[in-house]
């Protein structure tokens, strides 16, 4: 929420500026719109972040990576013992 509301306020000082010095013309603030917008970023960001989350969780493990934490059968183990040989390797 800090980076929405330092976005808001460089976005304010910058077009103030702009339109106060630039254009010669009048600026006035509404807060309301301004801070709805960045609080509607904010939960948006959130939310998908949330739903890839869930989706990578959601999923099923690797099979050979499932035989270490799991009891599966005893021909699964050699399999399992060549991808953790592999992965220590690395």
């Amino acid at each position: 929420m800090a980076t929405a509301l330092f976005g808001v306020a460089a976005r304010v000082g910058g077009l103030s500026l702009r339109i106060t010095k630039v254009m010669n013309l009048g600026f006035t603030w509404l807060p309301a719109p301004a801070l709805a917008a960045a609080a509607a970023a904010v939960l948006a960001t959130v939310g998908l972040g949330l739903i890839g989350t869930f989706t990578a969780l959601g999923q099923k493990p690797a099979p050979r990576c499932c035989a270490i934490f799991s009891r599966l059968p005893t021909e699964a183990a050699p399999q399992c013992r060549l991808a953790v040989t592999h992965i220590a390797r690395m």
